[in-house]
C-alpha cells in the first residue's frame, strides 16, 4: 500500500467516522423505522422475519451474544458495514483502474444518493446489500482475470448472502449474467463446468429461507408487486421512469459536463471486461422497464435499484482514456470543489437533522420510541397486567409498535403474520398472550383473528402524535388478550 493508497483509505475512515460519532452522541435515545424492526428480529435467529431477508438480523443477534442487544450496538454495526462498502468499492475501482483515476470515479458515487445521503440515513438493509454487492463484483473480477475454482466458490456464496441481505439483489444478478452473454470472455465465464458449483452454493444458502417464505406464505415476487402497486389503475408510466431513473440522468448529466472532451467510443473498444460494465449498465435500464410496462408497476423506487447503479460509473469511466486526462484543467478543479461542497452539504444536513429533529419535523432521523412508550407500563398496570405473566405478539408489521422491545426488554415479543403461526406461538407456551395490532389495520386484522378462531378481549389503546415529524399521521395501537 503506497502513500496515496494510505491518504484514501485515512480519508473514508475519517468520513465514515464522521457519521458515526454524530449518531451515537446525538439520537442515542430513539431509533430509526428500521433499527426498531432489528431489535425485534434481532431478539431471536429465525429463517425468516416480516418483509425482509434475514442477514442483518442474524448478524445483531450474533453481536448481541457479546455486547447485549442494544441501540449503541446497533448504530456500531450499521456504520462498520457502511466502511467496509467504501473500502470495498474503492478496492474494486483500484483493481480495475490505477490509483490516480480510481480515486475520480470512486468519489463520484457520491452522485447517486443511495451511496451517500440516504446511506447513513436508514437504508439499514440495503447497505448490507451494497456491501455484498462490491464484494460479489470483485470475486467476479478474479473470475474474469483467473477463473479458479474457488472463485466461483465464493461467488456462489456472495450471491446467497446478497439475497438473504436484500431481495433486490436479484436485479444485480440479473444484469450481470445477462452482461456476461455479450462477449465470449463472459460467455465462458458462464458457461463453464465451475459455474455449476456456484448455482449449487447459492441455492444451499439461500434453501432455507425459501423453506421458510413457503411455510409462511410469504412470496418475494408477492411481496415486491405490492410494494411497486402492480396492476394499478391510471398509472402515470412518465412519472413511474422519472422517479426510477432520476439519479441515472443526474449522474450522467454531470459527468458529460465534466467529461464529455475526454469522452471516446472507440477507446478500449476491444475490453471484454469494460463491454461486459456498459451491457451491465444498459440491463440495470432495460429490466426495469421491461417490469414496469409488463407488470404495470405504478411505484418503483430509486432505491431498489440499488445494488446495479454501481454499473453506472464504472460504464461511463471505462470510455475514458485517463492517460490523457489533465487534472490541472480549471473543470476537473471544479468538480473536485463541487463533490467536496456535496459531501459537506450531506453532512450538515445529516448533523442538522440529528440536532434539531423535533423543529425540522424529520421522520426518519429521531423517530422518538422513547416518548411514545415512556409510559407503557403504567397502562398495563391500570389493566392489572403483569407483563411477566404474559408473552406479547405483534401483528403483521413492526413499524409504529416496534419500539416496544427496548422498554419490555424482559418480555417475550413475536412478530405473528399467519393464522397457523399465531395458533403454534398461543400454543407452545404456557404464558396467557397479549397480541399488539395497529388501528389502521383494523379490518384486516379481525379478519385475521376470526380465521384463527381465537376470541379476544380489548385492553386499552394507546394513541399520540410522533413528536419528530410532520410527515406522519397520529398513531394508535390496540392492545388485546388472545383468549
Amino acid at each position: 500500500m503506497d502513500k496515496g493508497d494510505r491518504k484514501n483509505i485515512l480519508i473514508i475512515s475519517l468520513y465514515s467516522l464522521a457519521f458515526l460519532l454524530l449518531r451515537l452522541f446525538t439520537s442515542i435515545s430513539s431509533m430509526t423505522p428500521d433499527e426498531a424492526e432489528q431489535f425485534i428480529d434481532s431478539s431471536s435467529f429465525q429463517l425468516g422475519y416480516i418483509d425482509q431477508p434475514p442477514l442483518y438480523s442474524w448478524i445483531l443477534k450474533s453481536f448481541s451474544y457479546i455486547s447485549g442487544l442494544n441501540v449503541p450496538m446497533m448504530i456500531v454495526i450499521y456504520h462498520l458495514i457502511a466502511f467496509l462498502f467504501l473500502l470495498s468499492l474503492y478496492s474494486l475501482i483500484k483493481e480495475i483502474w490505477h490509483r490516480d483515476y480510481s480515486w475520480i470515479i470512486f468519489i463520484s458515487y457520491t452522485f447517486f444518493f443511495i451511496y451517500s445521503y440516504d446511506f447513513f440515513r436508514y437504508t439499514i438493509h440495503t447497505t448490507l446489500l451494497m456491501l455484498v454487492t462490491a464484494v460479489s463484483l470483485h470475486c467476479y473480477l478474479k473470475i474474469f482475470k483467473e477463473g479458479k475454482f474457488i472463485e466461483y466458490s465464493l461467488l456462489g456464496f456472495y450471491f446467497g448472502l446478497g439475497f438473504l441481505s436484500k431481495y433486490n439483489f436479484l436485479f444485480f444478478c440479473a444484469c450481470l449474467v445477462l452482461a456476461s452473454l455479450v462477449t465470449a470472455k463472459g460467455r465462458s465465464v458462464l458457461f463453464n463446468w465451475k459455474t455449476i458449483i456456484s448455482v449449487l452454493i447459492f441455492a444451499l444458502i439461500i434453501s432455507p429461507h425459501l423453506l421458510w417464505q413457503l411455510d409462511n406464505d410469504f412470496t418475494s415476487f408477492r411481496y415486491a408487486l405490492n410494494r411497486g402497486e402492480a396492476a394499478s389503475s391510471n398509472i402515470n408510466y412518465l412519472l413511474v421512469i422519472i422517479d426510477c431513473f432520476w439519479n441515472y440522468i443526474l449522474y450522467a448529466a454531470i459527468f458529460f459536463i465534466f467529461f464529455l472532451k475526454d469522452f471516446k467510443l472507440k477507446h478500449f473498444n476491444e475490453e471484454p471486461l469494460f463491454t461486459t460494465f456498459r451491457a451491465a449498465a444498459l440491463f440495470s435500464i432495460l429490466i426495469p422497464l421491461v417490469i414496469i410496462f409488463s407488470f404495470e408497476i405504478a411505484n418503483f423506487s430509486q432505491r431498489w435499484l440499488a445494488p446495479v447503479n454501481i454499473f453506472v460509473p464504472l460504464a461511463l469511466f471505462s470510455f475514458i482514456k485517463f492517460e490523457d486526462l489533465n487534472k490541472k484543467v480549471f473543470r476537473y478543479k471544479i468538480f473536485w470543489i463541487i463533490i467536496l461542497v456535496t459531501n459537506l452539504v450531506l453532512l450538515g444536513i445529516r448533523t442538522t437533522t440529528y440536532l434539531m429533529p423535533d423543529l425540522l419535523g424529520v421522520s426518519f432521523i429521531s423517530k422518538p420510541y422513547k416518548e411514545i412508550y415512556s409510559n407503557i407500563n403504567k397502562d398495563f398496570a391500570k389493566e392489572n397486567i403483569e407483563l411477566q405473566d404474559f408473552k406479547i405478539l405483534s401483528f403483521r408489521e413492526v413499524g409504529i409498535y416496534a419500539g416496544l422491545k427496548p422498554h419490555l426488554a424482559d418480555t417475550e415479543l413475536q412478530v405473528v403474520r399467519g393464522v397457523d403461526k399465531l395458533h403454534k406461538l398461543c400454543q407452545n407456551t404456557d404464558k396467557k398472550c397479549i397480541i399488539v395490532w395497529d388501528q389502521s389495520r383494523e379490518k384486516e386484522f379481525n379478519k385475521f383473528i376470526n380465521k384463527s378462531q381465537l376470541d379476544k378481549k380489548d385492553l386499552f389503546s394507546k394513541s399520540g402524535k410522533f413528536l419528530y415529524s410532520n410527515e406522519l399521521d397520529d398513531y394508535q395501537i390496540n392492545f388485546s388478550e388472545l383468549l
